[in-house]
């Protein structure tokens, strides 16, 4: 079987706790490097099991947003609303994943500011949708802290 990559960081960071740090003198300042270090891992390890799917299924609802948004009086977003909802993404590469999010989350900033530049209806329930896509992502990105 071969070793996926949050399991390696996961037995970095229990070889770096359990090995090296109490080896390591109280007093020594590399001892809190060497925490650092092992939570680092553990951190990494979430996110590396994670970055593909949580940007796939991010700029999927994007992307189905901005369809929606097309069809509501927009101005001039519609046709930059139109061309980003029909784009898809290269490869599940995570550099290419993150280079569409960030095309795709700078035009859903002028989307949001439109929306809330508005008072009308359908502003106030795009506004709603956008925070709730903002608000996923924040918790798909959640990261756990392990204990030290």
């Amino acid at each position: 079987m071969k070793p996926t990559m949050d399991h390696l960081l996961i037995s970095m960071a229990t070889t770096i706790g359990t090995k090296i740090i109490p080896e390591m003198p109280e007093t020594s300042y590399a001892l809190g490097d060497a925490k650092m270090v092992a939570a680092l891992a553990v951190l990494l390890a979430q996110e590396v099991d994670r970055a593909a799917d949580v940007l796939v299924r991010e700029n999927a609802a994007i992307r189905a947003l901005f369809a929606r948004a097309a069809e509501m009086p927009v101005g001039p977003l519609r046709a930059q609303l139109a061309q980003a909802a029909v784009t898809t993404d290269a490869n599940l590469r995570v550099s290419v994943l993150e280079a569409a999010n960030a095309e795709l989350r700078a035009l859903l900033i002028d989307l949001h500011a439109l929306a809330e530049a508005r008072e009308a209806n359908w502003a106030v329930r795009l506004d709603y949708r956008i925070w709730m896509i903002l608000k996923q992502g924040a918790q798909d990105r959640m990261l756990v802290l392990p204990s030290m």
